[in-house]
C-alpha cells in the first residue's frame, strides 16, 4: 500500500469536459492543491469504461464495477471522500480496513443537500452518513464554527472508541478558488449612476436563504418606474425534487414573471459564469439565521461572486459573508433599504456610492490569494505529511 492520496468522487470526470460545478469543482481544487503541496493524487469516479488522464498534475481514472472499486480502494492508505455521497458511502464504509486513513469532506453538514431532495431510503442514507463520520480519522470543515457541530454529532451518535483510538481531527478547508480566474479590474464594469441599479440573486432558492426578503423585493419591483433591475439565477433548479422547494420556486418565478424589472436565468455554464456576473452592480446574499446551512456551509456560489469582483450585499450571518465583509468587498445592507432604494432616488444614490466603494477599495486580490486552493489545502497537507513521515 502506498502514500498516494486517493480521492473518491461521486461525480464523474472526463478528459474532454472542463465543466466543473459544486463538489466536482471542490474535488478538482483539493486535488490540485495537494499536488502543488507535494503529494501524488489519484481521483477515481465511476464510468461505463476504463479511462485515465492527467489534469493539473492530478491523475483521474474510472472504476467500472464493484470489484474494480473494491480493488482500487484496497491499494491506498490515504482516502478522501465526501461522506454525504449517498449510496457510495455505504459501500465504502463496509470495505474500509482499520489500517486505512479516512478523511471525510464535510463541507455540507450532514447531507443537507440531499435533505432537499426526494429520498427513497432516507433513514439508511442518513445512517450511512453518520457511520462514515464516526469512522473518520479527519473531518474537513468549512470554518472553525463547524467543529462544535460535528463534535456534538459524534457524541450524540455514540462513537465507540477502542483503546488507543483518538477522536477525529478537524481540518479547516473552505471552498477555494483558482486565483487566475479573478476578473481583471479593467474588465469589470463600475456602477452606472444614470441607469437602473443592476442586482443579481445568485444560487437558486433553498430554506436557508432569506426567501421572504426575496419575495418582498420582487413584489416591490412590480411597477413601471422601479429604480432597480433584479436578475434571478438558478431558481428553476431541475434537480430540486422536494415538494416544498418546488412550491417556493414556482411562486417566486410566477411573481417574477409579472414584473418587467425581474429577469430569470435558469443556470450558468461554468465557462461563462464570471463574465455574466461581472456585468451586475452587486449581488444579494441574504440568509436565514435559524438554518444550520447558514451557520456552517460554504458553497461554490460564494467564491464565484468573489472571482467576478462582484460587491456583495449581505446580512453577514454565514462564514463567507463575514469574511467578504472583513475584506471590504461586502456590506450589510438590509432588505428593507433595498426595497426603499427601488423608489427613492436619494436612497438609491447613497446605495450606489457604497457599492462603488466596495468595488474600488475592497481587498479582492488579497482575499482571492488567501482562498487559493494551494493555501486552503495547507492544513490538510501538513496533517497528511505527519501521517506519512
Amino acid at each position: 500500500m502506498n502514500d498516494v492520496v486517493l480521492i473518491i468522487s461521486a461525480q464523474s470526470f472526463t478528459e474532454s469536459a472542463n465543466v466543473f460545478d459544486g463538489l466536482r469543482l471542490r474535488t478538482a481544487g483539493i486535488a490540485a492543491g495537494l499536488t502543488a503541496n507535494g503529494f501524488k493524487v489519484l481521483v477515481i469516479s465511476h464510468g461505463p469504461e476504463e479511462s485515465r488522464f492527467f489534469r493539473n498534475g492530478v491523475e483521474y481514472s474510472t472504476w467500472t464495477s464493484f470489484d474494480s472499486f473494491v480493488s482500487t480502494v484496497g491499494r491506498y492508505r490515504l482516502i478522501i471522500f465526501n461522506y454525504a455521497s449517498l449510496g457510495l458511502n455505504r459501500i465504502l464504509f463496509n470495505i474500509l480496513r482499520s489500517d486505512q486513513i479516512l478523511i471525510s469532506d464535510a463541507i455540507v453538514p450532514i447531507a443537507l443537500e440531499e435533505s432537499t431532495r426526494a429520498i427513497k431510503n432516507e433513514f439508511e442514507d442518513m445512517d450511512a452518513c453518520a457511520k462514515l463520520i464516526q469512522r473518520s480519522d479527519a473531518i474537513l470543515i468549512s470554518s472553525e464554527d463547524c467543529q462544535e457541530y460535528y463534535s456534538n454529532f459524534i457524541s450524540e451518535n455514540g462513537r465507540t472508541l477502542e483503546e488507543g483510538d483518538r477522536k477525529p481531527v478537524f481540518v479547516v478547508l473552505p471552498f477555494g478558488v483558482n486565483c487566475d480566474e479573478l476578473i481583471a479590474p479593467s474588465r469589470r464594469n463600475s456602477v452606472n449612476r444614470k441607469e437602473k441599479l443592476r442586482l443579481v440573486w445568485y444560487g437558486g432558492v433553498y430554506p436557508w436563504f432569506g426567501i421572504s426578503e426575496l419575495d418582498s423585493l420582487i413584489n416591490e419591483l412590480d411597477y413601471d418606474n422601479s429604480l432597480i433591475e433584479l436578475t434571478l439565477v438558478g431558481v428553476s433548479n431541475p434537480f430540486t425534487l422536494d415538494s416544498e422547494l418546488r412550491e417556493i420556486s414556482s411562486r417566486i418565478l410566477s411573481n417574477a414573471a409579472r414584473s418587467i424589472h425581474v429577469q430569470n436565468v435558469s443556470w450558468l455554464p461554468y465557462e461563462t459564469r464570471l463574465n455574466f456576473l461581472s456585468k451586475f452592480d452587486a449581488a444579494i446574499f441574504i440568509n436565514d439565521p435559524s438554518q444550520i446551512e447558514t451557520r456552517f456551509s460554504w458553497r461554490q456560489r460564494y467564491t464565484d461572486l468573489l472571482l467576478a469582483r462582484l460587491p456583495l450585499i449581505v446580512n453577514s450571518i454565514d462564514p463567507f459573508s463575514r469574511l467578504m465583509r472583513d475584506h471590504g468587498v461586502a456590506k450589510e445592507i438590509s432588505s428593507v433599504r433595498l426595497v426603499e432604494a427601488s423608489r427613492d432616488i436619494g436612497i438609491r444614490s447613497d446605495l450606489i456610492r457604497e457599492i462603488q466603494q466596495l468595488y474600488n477599495d475592497g481587498s479582492w486580490e488579497k482575499l482571492a490569494e488567501s482562498l487559493n486552493w494551494n493555501k486552503t489545502t495547507l492544513q490538510l497537507s501538513n496533517w497528511l505529511k505527519r501521517k506519512t513521515d
